[in-house]
């Protein structure tokens, strides 16, 4: 069986983790935090703080492991000084795919 990374990628609050959890065969492996940014508690809760973790097994050869990555420029990695996208072009490199998520919201930034 070959099992290949799949990266999910794309601005705050664009629906990554609910992609994952909604097409995830097994339970996923979540980061969700309480968010302490009063204007981004006015968008949602929680936010991914790392990465998320999901699988979809396509056929009995095939497997996709799902890899959602924050899109929030705060939760990088400071000793590394690392945005988003970085974080996403570096798990990219070991990926075989990708799936962007736009923005959900209409007229929201």
């Amino acid at each position: 069986m070959q099992t290949v990374k799949m990266v999910v990628t794309g601005p705050f609050s664009a629906g990554k983790t609910e992609f994952i959890q909604s097409v995830s065969e097994i339970d996923v492996v979540s980061t969700e935090r309480k968010i302490s940014s009063q204007a981004e508690r006015t968008v949602k809760e929680s936010t991914t703080v790392a990465m998320d973790f999901g699988r979809i097994t396509v056929d009995e050869d095939l497997v996709r492991d799902l890899r959602g990555v924050s899109g929030r420029p705060v939760l990088t990695n400071r000793a590394a000084k690392l945005s988003p996208d970085q974080i996403a072009e570096e798990i990219i490199k070991i990926a075989l795919g990708g799936l962007l998520r736009p923005q959900a919201r209409l007229g929201r930034r």
